[in-house]
């Protein structure tokens, strides 16, 4: 039997506030083994992009 432990990192954003790495918004990030809390930043809710529905391909 073979027995491994795994680290989880996730990040969680402050209230009123979103995480962001300039293309995906979530309150809360499980970080994948090639990712670093580096790549994501806080912005408020507010400044979250909404796409007009002409724009969408």
């Amino acid at each position: 039997m073979k027995q491994e432990t795994i680290e989880i990192r996730v990040l969680t954003a402050s209230e009123g506030m979103v995480l962001t790495n300039g293309e995906t918004y979530s309150t809360q990030v499980y970080l994948g083994i090639h990712d670093s809390p580096d790549n994501w930043h806080e912005i408020p809710e507010i400044e979250i992009p909404t796409t007009n529905e002409e724009e969408v391909p």
